[in-house]
């Protein structure tokens, strides 16, 4: 009865996760139907126009439409198998010590063959589905912590996705590793101390977790931590080396402070460049370098970027290290691709060498990250708004926007 219980629970979770993956694959093709999806400044828009929305050309949201199905088909195998289980016997009568004849025979018992046939095969659905839905909540928080730290948005749909998901796979997990068995005192203390560890991690990062959702979907928290007013020398913010596009003398200055290997970076820098365009004369965009430690190539970027710049190819350094992210991620990457890429920029390469392990493009990339550190930057990128009745700062492309 139990088994019946917790595998109709999972069946029903499991129907929901269909339905909100397959709304979410409609609404990928279909970005003009809301459906009430809506949560403020960091709206579930963001979510879907962010690079996590699609690998490749496939929907994020089609691969969880996959798992959900998978689950569904593995719940309905396993309910019909679960009902034999509980109609078959668990062992059999046979007559033992008894000659050919004699009635009066002790009837003994043997493990039923049926029985333990059943019960593998519910053990191997339970296996399949404890499996699928872990790694499930593997992929499903990974891409909440960055709809919410990384494009600082927030869709239900999708933390809806992430919570059923998780339920899935705590049913599961019980349903496999403890039903049906007796855990001895050792497998009780590591049961007990995985859990009491998951209780610890949950405890810790909720109050995080909460003040960035706060932050991402209430348009108050959003601005109170975001958007402010800043006492800082515009000639600081911009000195003569500083890398602008179009009119320096533009009544509106727009300065970002950016790792090359950023994602948000990355996307906010596809918005940037149109800003030119839109604003013509009256306003100018301004780039300066604050790689993070947690980006392995983003100081190496920076400097390539500025080696560049020595033959006057900053901004096509920037745009093309920008459009090809995705490839200093690969285990493989080098720095001295940076030279090649130089090279496809119609660069001289044996000065590009040698000028991105000079001292002063080290130097120059240091500057900005002094002058970031002095204006408190936190994360990347940050924006910095300048006009001539003050200085406005801006975290994030979404409290920007």
């Amino acid at each position: 009865m139990k088994r019946t219980l917790s595998n109709l629970f999972t069946l029903l979770l499991t129907a929901g996760g269909v339905f909100v993956a397959s709304y979410l694959t409609y609404r990928h093709f279909h970005p003009e139907f809301t459906a009430g999806c809506s949560a403020g400044p960091g709206s579930c828009e963001g979510v879907l126009k962010s690079a996590y929305s699609k690998l490749g050309p496939i929907p994020t949201a089609l691969f969880g439409l996959g798992m959900y199905l998978l689950l569904l088909v593995s719940c309905v195998l396993r309910h019909k198998r679960i009902a034999n289980l509980l109609t078959t016997p668990k062992t059999v009568e046979a007559p033992s010590g008894a000659e050919d004849g004699e009635t009066n025979a002790i009837p003994t018992t043997s493990p039923n063959p049926l029985y333990a046939s059943a019960l593998a095969e519910v053990r191997r659905l339970d296996a399949v589905v404890c499996i699928v839905s872990v790694l499930g909540v593997g992929i499903s928080w990974w891409l909440q912590y960055n709809a919410l730290f990384v494009v600082e948005a927030f869709c239900k749909w999708c933390f809806s996705s992430a919570i059923m998901v998780t339920l899935i796979a705590l049913i599961s997990s019980i349903d496999y590793g403890v039903s049906d068995r007796e855990l001895d005192g050792e497998q009780k203390l590591v049961v007990g101390v995985l859990s009491a560890i998951g209780v610890t991690m949950i405890a810790v990062y909720s109050p995080k977790l909460h003040d960035q959702w706060l932050f991402v979907t209430k348009k108050e928290y959003h601005e109170a931590r975001s958007v402010k007013m800043v006492s800082f020398d515009k000639n600081k913010l911009l000195s003569s080396e500083v890398h602008i596009h179009g009119n320096r003398n533009a009544p509106l200055l727009l300065m970002e402070f950016a790792d090359l290997q950023c994602p948000s970076c990355k996307q906010a820098d596809t918005a940037m460049r149109d800003f030119g365009r839109r604003f013509g004369d009256d306003a100018c965009f301004a780039f300066r370098h604050f790689p993070l430690a947690k980006h392995v190539f983003g100081y190496n970027a920076a400097c390539a970027a500025e080696a560049a710049a020595l033959q006057d190819k900053f901004w096509e350094m920037k745009d093309l290290i920008f459009d090809r992210q995705e490839e200093m991620e690969a285990p493989d990457f080098k720095v001295q691709t940076f030279v090649k890429w130089a090279g496809e920029l119609g660069m001289d390469t044996d000065r590009f060498s040698k000028d991105y392990l000079s001292e002063a493009v080290h130097k120059r990339v240091a500057r900005d990250q002094a002058a970031g550190t002095l204006a408190d930057i936190q994360t990347t990128p940050t924006f910095f708004v300048v006009t001539e009745n003050g200085v406005w700062k801006f975290e994030g492309m979404g409290t920007l926007a």
